[in-house]
């Protein structure tokens, strides 16, 4: 079954890039081309499409008015942030309105490929840019809302205690010196996880963890541990 995709620039020659781009997977569907906002909302009432590519900075109506509209009315379509618009609080505020993937460029990459099939078998693609800025949010705001699809993983005692260290910011020796392992066991422990949920790296475990309540944020600190010089 084909990826049906709505593309929303206000470029020209970014949204024919990015056509080009994807025209080359066989599964993938571009349904429509939007230059704003407005084409973007009329796009996905008429085709229905799996993803949405989303600019922020457009006219007649951005792109976090559209993620609002979306979130309000439930559509169904998941939606990738493609912006350089890309300090961490607007991200972490694309998050919040229910987006399921940040890049700041699509610039033909595998990259792009990895995150489209990422959201369409997972329901979200983490990156290390959404990384930061999620955990900036939690540390300023002490809160998360974004939501994803559903899974059931869970974790033993062992990563556990891994998950509430990384929490804290420990380096893997600090973290195997609480759990009494080696550096390298530490990285196994992570790396273990990485693959359970098959993601790309552990500080999306970590999200996860936080979405699903797995790990409890009022047990998670503000400030990182201070460290001796």
């Amino acid at each position: 079954m084909r990826v049906k995709i709505v593309i929303a620039d206000d470029q020209h020659v970014n949204r024919k890039a990015a056509v080009h781009f994807l025209e080359s997977r066989n599964d993938y569907e571009i349904c429509a081309q939007a230059a704003n906002g407005t084409e973007a909302l009329q796009a996905i009432k008429h085709y229905n499409p799996d993803i949405l590519l989303l600019d922020l900075n457009m006219p007649v109506m951005d792109g976090f008015e559209v993620l609002e509209i979306l979130q309000k009315e439930n559509f169904p379509v998941k939606t990738i942030v493609v912006s350089q618009n890309d300090h961490p609080k607007q991200i972490a505020r694309c998050w919040e309105l229910g987006a399921r993937g940040f890049l700041s460029t699509f610039n033909g990459t595998d990259e792009e490929q990895t995150a489209i099939d990422s959201v369409v078998q997972q329901g979200f693609y983490f990156n290390t840019q959404s990384n930061t800025a999620l955990l900036s949010d939690i540390a300023r705001l002490k809160k998360f809302e974004p939501r994803f699809d559903s899974y059931t993983i869970q974790f033993d005692e062992e990563q556990m205690r891994v998950l509430y260290a990384y929490s804290r910011q420990l380096t893997n020796s600090e973290i195997g010196e609480e759990i009494c392992a080696s550096d390298g066991k530490v990285e196994r422990i992570k790396a273990a996880m990485v693959a359970k949920l098959n993601v790309k790296n552990f500080g999306s475990v970590f999200i996860y963890a936080l979405q699903k309540g797995i790990i409890n944020l009022d047990e998670i600190p503000i400030q990182p541990k201070n460290r001796a010089a």
